[in-house]
């Protein structure tokens, strides 16, 4: 298995969905997906977390509520 780190800082929601959409496009598939967001707001955690849960089997949000 592979870990594959990943921040996002404010950047659009398209970019990190065809992101995140690149990442699960792979064919290697033996891979968690470790996601660090700084500073969020709720809207946009709640359509991450969503979407994570629906095209990824393994997974970590981790949520930097601080710069």
């Amino acid at each position: 298995m592979i870990s594959i780190l990943m921040t996002v800082y404010k950047e659009p929601w398209d970019w990190v969905r065809k992101s995140l959409d690149s990442i699960n496009s792979q064919t290697f598939k033996d891979f968690e997906l470790i996601l660090v967001v700084d500073n969020p707001n709720y809207q946009y955690v709640d359509l991450l977390r969503n979407y994570l849960q629906k095209k990824f089997n393994k997974y970590h949000l981790i949520i930097n509520k601080k710069i």
